[in-house]
Order: C-alpha cells, then sequence, then structure tokens
C-alpha cells in the first residue's frame, strides 16, 4: 500500500499519550503506525532509510532535513511515555508507566530501525479495530495549506 494512501488510525490510550508532541513529530510517528500490518508479531524490528522519510515528507535531501528527521526521532523516543491502566494477577490494580517504543536506531548509513515496546505492540496493533482514523495525504495536506495560510498572512 502506498504511504499517501496509509490509514491514519489513533486509539484512544495512544492518542492520550502524544498531545505533546509537534506536528512533524506527530506525522513521523503516524509515519512508523504505517509499517505495521496485520500479521505483524510485536518484537518484530521495522526498518526504513531517512532518505525514503525526507522524500515522503517533500523535503529537500539536504543535511538539513536529516538533522530535522533525526531531532523527531529524538523526541519520539523520549516523548511517548504511556500510561496504561492494568490489573495484575492478584487483583491489584495499578498504572503501568512504559514507553511506545524499545529501540529507535538512527545509522550513520541513512537507516532508521524501529520497535515497539512489548507493552504498547498490542495498542498500536490494535489500532486496525479500534481507533478514529484519516488518511495520511489528508494529514500532508491539512499541513501544507497551514504553512500556505502561515505565509499570506504574515
Amino acid at each position: 500500500m502506498s504511504r499517501q494512501d496509509y490509514l491514519v488510525v489513533q486509539g484512544n490510550d495512544l492518542a492520550k499519550s502524544f498531545g505533546g508532541l509537534k506536528s512533524f513529530e506527530q506525522r513521523v510517528l503516524d509515519y512508523c503506525f504505517s509499517f505495521v500490518s496485520e500479521n505483524d508479531i510485536a518484537d518484530k524490528m521495522y526498518e526504513v532509510s531517512v532518505l525514503e522519510v525526507i522524500r515522503h515528507f517533500g523535503l529537500s535531501a539536504s543535511g538539513n532535513s536529516y538533522q530535522r528527521a533525526a531531532k523527531a526521532l529524538k523526541t519520539l523516543n523520549e516523548n511517548t511515555a504511556l500510561y496504561l491502566p492494568k490489573t495484575l494477577p492478584s487483583g491489584e490494580r495499578g498504572i503501568l508507566m512504559t514507553q511506545l517504543f524499545d529501540t529507535l536506531f538512527f545509522g550513520e548509513a541513512g537507516t532508521v530501525q524501529f520497535r515497539f515496546s512489548p507493552n504498547a505492540a498490542p495498542l498500536v496493533f490494535d489500532l486496525k479495530k479500534n481507533f478514529y482514523s484519516f488518511h495520511l495525504q489528508q494529514l500532508l495536506s491539512a499541513e501544507n495549506r497551514y504553512q500556505e495560510l502561515k505565509q499570506f498572512t504574515s
């Protein structure tokens, strides 16, 4: 499936956790979600090239774009804490504090590898059923319209 036609979905527990991300960071996160397929397993490692990410977002293949992508990934690593309700086998209820990603690797050869944490993977895979949704292309065009309006008003 084309990344532009990918259907972006987000569940309530995930949506609550990522409200502090900036627009570009949220779009990079949605791009990461676009790699998940129905039959994936929880410890699957996903891989993409930074150049592919840059091209997807219509950025120029420059050092600034690589830095922007690296910074977005760093922010995703640091700012995607999840606080999930959990009940232990003993019946004790509480809050599980975990992260979305188990691994985020930004290689010097331009590769990006990522894996969702074992606690987050079921929520990510569940997005196929429990979600609100929109097409990734809609996000990109909405951002472009916002930028055009911003330029027009300044």
